[in-house]
């Protein structure tokens, strides 16, 4: 599981609640260390922040899907953003689900777990889940 986000307390959030239930991380900061963490390792899943100081998180969402390394992973895309366009941008990238932060810490590894099992299964993800964690 890799998880990319520039703010450290985030990231590690994200990793403690994907790592308490079974999972395990590697964090990035930034689209150049996500493309070398990526160059060691085979990813079931990449949290991914929008906003990166080095780029733009959808970029590494369409490499990701163009190649044939990680083009099964399942790719959540993260952001304090509840903007429409920019959902429908991270989902027109690649994105299997855009949820927005702060993540409800309670249903956010079912999340994951439920798009790797997708994935492994073959199911592109042709119906992309918009914020399935919001609050009900």
């Amino acid at each position: 599981m890799l998880i990319v986000d520039d703010h450290p307390l985030g990231r590690r959030l994200i990793a403690r609640v994907l790592e308490a239930a079974g999972f395990d991380t590697v964090e990035a900061g930034s689209l150049e260390e996500a493309a070398g963490a990526l160059s060691r390792m085979v990813a079931a899943a990449i949290v991914l922040d929008l906003n990166l100081p080095d780029g733009d998180g959808l970029d590494l969402a369409r490499r990701c899907r163009a190649d044939r390394s990680t083009m099964r992973c399942a790719i959540i895309a993260c952001s304090a953003s509840d903007r429409g366009g920019e959902r429908d941008a991270a989902i027109g990238a690649g994105a299997d689900a855009y949820v927005v932060k702060p993540i409800d810490t309670r249903r956010f590894a079912g999340l994951v777990a439920e798009l790797v099992a997708r994935r492994r299964a073959g199911d592109r993800c042709d119906r992309p889940l918009l914020d399935p964690c919001a609050p009900a």
